[in-house]
This record gives structure tokens, C-alpha cells and sequence, in this order.
């Protein structure tokens, strides 16, 4: 993968910057790519995605199954199952 990450819906599109808030992507491939879209963006690095996010979400067939939670700062590096769940997942 090239730059930071791509976005799931335009494979050939990628980040050339990437932050928190913002992420700058490189459409030259895939001009189809419209302001407002709402896109899913795969980072290619993980350190972004513990450090944003508080937990993630365990999903399988469309049901939310559980929550872990994600603890990155301040040098915690073991993850806790917070519950099961089973609900419909809403996308």
C-alpha cells in the first residue's frame, strides 16, 4: 500500500498525508471521488488507529458480537474485552 492508506470503496486512491483529524488523498487514479463522500480509510499503519479510538467494535455477519477496549496512551499494551453483545449491525 502506498502513502498512509487507501479508501475501501476507490482501491486506487491513496493518503499521501495523514493525521488525526485530516487525511490528504492523492484521487489522480479515481477522479470519481467526490467531496462529502463518506469513505472507509484503511491506514496502513496502526499506531493512528489505537491512539484515536477508545475501543473497537467486534462485528461478524452483520451483528455487533463485542467491544474491546483500546488503551494505547500511556504505554498500556493489553487489550480488555469490555462485553458480548449481539446486536444488528447499522451501517
Amino acid at each position: 500500500m502506498r502513502g498512509f492508506g487507501g479508501l475501501a470503496e476507490h482501491l486506487d486512491v491513496y493518503l499521501v498525508k495523514l493525521s488525526e483529524e485530516v487525511g490528504i488523498a492523492d484521487i489522480s487514479m479515481d477522479p470519481s471521488v467526490r467531496v462529502g463522500e463518506k469513505v472507509r480509510v484503511i491506514p496502513n499503519h496502526a499506531c493512528i488507529v489505537g491512539n484515536s479510538s477508545s475501543d473497537a467494535v467486534i462485528h461478524e455477519d452483520g451483528k455487533v458480537r463485542g467491544l474491546i477496549e483500546i488503551d494505547m496512551r500511556n504505554s498500556s499494551r493489553i487489550p480488555r474485552i469490555l462485553t458480548k453483545l449481539s446486536i444488528d449491525f447499522i451501517s
